[in-house]
């Protein structure tokens, strides 16, 4: 079986990825957010934490060359890189089991959650790549759709199962059930080749298929050369700016709401971690969503729909605090955040495969990610300082029209077109 001949192998292979790249950011920033509220740490520490689990996709960019430029040509272009990033993530995720006590030893859990993610994004980075070749352009909302809500269903797999894994047992257990998936998930892409005829692993019978017809990956100057002119076009541009805020809002609640609803609001930390583990299956329906709407009325249409909403939503909830000790109320509004959220995360990833240049799509999608996720530290570091600025209703007000306005303004000046028309002037250069 082989992913570029098989489409059910592919979008499940994909899917698997992404969930597994959902479970790091689920046990960091949910059950173990939780779990460190629950023991009396703030906002800042708590911010601190999660903050820095995301710091190594902030700079995943730094994959993307090595990715698109080295493999082991004999057994695939991306998946040599995603069989050691994954192994390499479970290891040091499973090396947490043997850590006496977490909350009294943090220098070393924040250097093994920052070696895990540092894997982690290393695999998002090579998967991502994978998707750009394999995908066909017809495919890319909708599988986007299921691959972001397959990572949303990793998260909520460590949010809710190992809640309750660690409700009854306790917190080892709950990391040793969480690196055992991670073992299996690795299985698919060490059975399943990219192309027919190549090698399974590096022993084994095959050859390189495809991919050394690439030019652009024997040639590092002109591999360079590529990267330049991808980002030459104002899309691309504005594109890294509109990452580098697109997740300030999202981020910087789901730090502050952890230890506001844990120690202002009377939540159980165990309760609070469960419930954010059902709101990312609402986030899995927002992608699917998403992603359907956008194959169907366009994927920039979607995007800024979904961002004018998502704000609106913070703003009418910043507004009416009596909702903010009603337990149903607090599940309606993270719900409709996850919702949103994931309609709008599917249709501008699907945006950004749109504008990335195919022969360097590994560094230039990577970097996009690369910058959400920036985004994603951004809104976590500001999470303290909001904390001693503005009280819960002002902060939800304040990035609701945040989100609602700059957001949706740049949106607008983003023409997928653009990429199109430099790929033409390329190829006809070849020609002459």
């Amino acid at each position: 079986m082989n992913l570029t001949d098989n489409k059910y192998a592919r979008v499940f292979t994909l899917c698997a990825m992404y969930f597994s790249q959902g479970m790091p950011f689920g046990f960091v920033t949910y059950l173990l957010a939780s779990y460190m509220a629950g023991k009396g740490f703030d906002v800042k520490t708590v911010a601190d934490l999660t903050a820095f689990s995301i710091l190594p996709w902030a700079f995943k960019f730094v994959w993307g060359p090595l990715v698109d430029r080295f493999t082991i040509r004999s057994m695939g272009k991306r998946r040599p890189w995603i069989i050691f990033a994954q192994l390499c993530m479970m290891l040091t995720l499973a090396a947490m089991i043997f850590i006496p006590d977490l909350t009294e030893n943090m220098k070393l859990l924040f250097a093994l959650v920052f070696i895990a993610n540092v894997f982690a994004s290393m695999q998002d980075v090579a998967v991502d790549a994978l998707a750009v070749d394999i995908l066909e352009e017809k495919e890319r909302a909708m599988v986007n759709g299921l691959m972001f809500g397959s990572a949303s269903g990793g998260a909520a797999f460590c949010a809710y199962v190992l809640a309750k894994v660690m409700g009854h047992y306790d917190m080892k257990t709950a990391m040793a059930v969480q690196a055992a998936v991670l073992f299996g998930i690795m299985l698919l892409p060490i059975l399943i080749r990219e192309r027919d005829g190549e090698k399974l692993m590096p022993w084994t019978k095959g050859k390189a298929m495809g991919a050394e017809k690439q030019e652009i990956s024997t040639s590092t100057s002109l591999f360079l050369q590529t990267v330049i002119k991808a980002f030459s076009i104002r899309s691309a541009l504005i594109m890294l700016a509109l990452c580098v805020v697109i997740k300030t809002a999202i981020e910087l609640h789901i730090a502050y709401g952890s230890v506001y609803y844990i120690q202002n609001q009377g939540w159980k930390d165990v309760d609070f971690s469960a419930m954010r583990g059902i709101v990312e299956l609402y986030t899995i329906a927002g992608c699917f969503i998403g992603g359907f709407l956008a194959d169907k009325i366009g994927h920039k249409k979607i995007a800024i729909a979904a961002t004018i909403l998502f704000g609106s939503c913070y703003i009418y909830f910043g507004c009416n605090p009596q909702y903010w000790s009603n337990t149903f109320a607090v599940k309606i509004f993270f719900s409709a955040e996850g919702i949103i959220f994931g309609a709008l995360s599917v249709s501008l990833f699907a945006m950004c495969m749109d504008i990335s240049l195919p022969a360097v799509a590994g560094t230039q999608f990577t970097m996009y990610m690369a910058m959400m996720n920036l985004s994603s530290i951004i809104g976590k570091k500001l999470a303290g300082e909001f904390d001693k600025m503005m009280d819960y209703g002002e902060i939800l007000i304040f990035w609701g029209v945040f989100q609602a306005v700059v957001i949706s303004v740049l949106f607008l000046f983003i023409n997928p077109k653009e990429r199109k028309v430099l790929q033409t002037l390329q190829e006809q250069s070849k020609n002459l």
